[in-house]
């Protein structure tokens, strides 16, 4: 008589790096990709755990600005490798405090320029202060629909009156990118400046331009690389490059149609 073979259930534990199946597995190291893993945070994680955001939640021990700072360039130089390591139930209060210091830092990056050319003419000031309220409604509106649109497409939510809780988690990824925008404000300050030392030059609006329209292609193109890892779909980055374009227009429009109205208001 032979024993017969025992079977492992498989509890959907996957590598983090390569989602390799780490079901059955003795040690904690990636047989297919070579990468050490926590057993135990993957398996809390797996259970619905809150899980903290990657190098945001060591801001106690490092300092709050330099956790920013080091959040921020992680996300900016690796994307990809920043949407492997966050997690599949993020803690989203963390996501939404990181997303109002990105927020923070772009207005006060863009309040120096307005500041500047508004210098005597209080009017100016105070429709640079409308624009900038503009801008914060059109984040809010564009991280909602892009969330919704790229990250959560609805044609895959199969049991209809119970959804799967990937908006909330996929917005919290969202709203980290919105470090992107302390980029476009430096980039827009530094023509500012551009425009102030040089004004003799008729090119700085132009290079303005160049550089404004690289970040916004940079950040397009990382949030549909983020999608695609995040969700492990292909699909994901197909949505992303159509649907980013269409999300950013259509909630500028909206924007617009604020910054109008508040204009009425004070003028």
């Amino acid at each position: 008589m032979s024993d017969s073979p025992q079977t492992i259930d498989d509890v959907g534990l996957r590598c983090p790096e390569c989602e390799y199946n780490l079901t059955g597995l003795a040690d904690d190291i990636c047989p297919e990709c070579g990468e050490s893993f926590d057993r135990e945070q993957l398996l809390a994680e797996l259970a619905g755990a809150v899980m903290p955001i990657p190098i945001w939640c060591r801001r106690k021990e490092v300092g709050s600005v330099q956790a920013f700072v080091s959040t921020a360039i992680e996300i900016w130089s690796h994307p990809i490798r920043f949407a492997n390591r966050f997690p599949v139930n993020p803690d989203t209060q963390e996501a939404n405090r990181f997303a109002q210091w990105s927020l923070g830092a772009g207005l006060g990056v863009l309040l120096i320029p307005i500041t500047i050319l508004s210098i005597g003419n209080l009017e100016d000031f105070v429709g640079g202060i409308i624009t900038l309220f503009a801008v914060a409604v059109g984040v809010y509106l564009t991280e909602w629909t892009i969330a919704a649109a790229v990250f959560v497409p609805f044609f895959r939510i199969t049991k209809v009156g119970t959804p799967k809780p990937w908006y909330r988690q996929s917005l919290a990824l969202v709203r980290m990118t919105r470090s992107f925008m302390i980029l476009s404000a430096l980039g827009l300050c530094t023509s500012v400046a551009g425009l102030i030392l040089l004004s003799d030059s008729a090119d700085i609006a132009a290079i303005s331009a160049y550089v404004l329209s690289a970040i916004c292609l940079f950040w397009w193109i990382s949030v549909a690389l983020i999608a695609r890892t995040y969700r492990n779909d292909s699909t994901n980055f197909v949505l992303g490059v159509i649907m980013v374009p269409i999300c950013v227009i259509a909630c500028a429009a909206l924007a617009f149609v604020c910054l109008g109205l508040l204009a009425m208001f004070f003028y």
